[in-house]
């Protein structure tokens, strides 16, 4: 459905724009003259939109196997893993990259708290 495509872009834009707000901790929306996109700054309206998307397109998958009788739930998992780990892979390899070639950007990328731990981990001898 070309407009679900629109709507998942628009979801994408607005954590996009949450994450660029908050990495500017003294940006003034008022100062600005943009007031009006104060709610952005939350993000997470993005996020509910895009698990709602999401929600649809595999609940409306699900719905057509079965009225079909072709639903396996086996497959539905095989199919969901396919898809989401390669791309969880990719950005675990683009962090172990970041980690070797640039530490403090990796740093930066993944905060304090997240993923740069796993990855100092995995990049760290035995």
């Amino acid at each position: 459905i070309p407009a679900m495509d629109g709507l998942r872009a628009l979801a994408i834009l607005l954590v996009v724009v949450m994450h660029i707000f908050q990495t500017m901790p003294r940006f003034s929306f008022v100062a600005y003259g943009i007031e009006w996109a104060m709610p952005l700054y939350n993000g997470w309206a993005g996020v509910d939109l895009f698990f709602v998307i999401s929600g649809y397109l595999i609940g409306g998958g699900i719905l057509k196997s079965l009225k079909n009788g072709q639903f396996s739930l086996k497959k539905f998992y095989v199919k969901r893993a396919l898809r989401i780990i390669p791309p969880y892979f990719a950005v675990i390899l683009v962090l172990c990259l970041l980690r070797m070639l640039w530490p403090t950007l990796a740093d930066t990328i993944v905060g304090p708290f997240g993923l740069s731990e796993v990855v100092t981990k995995a990049m760290s001898p035995a």
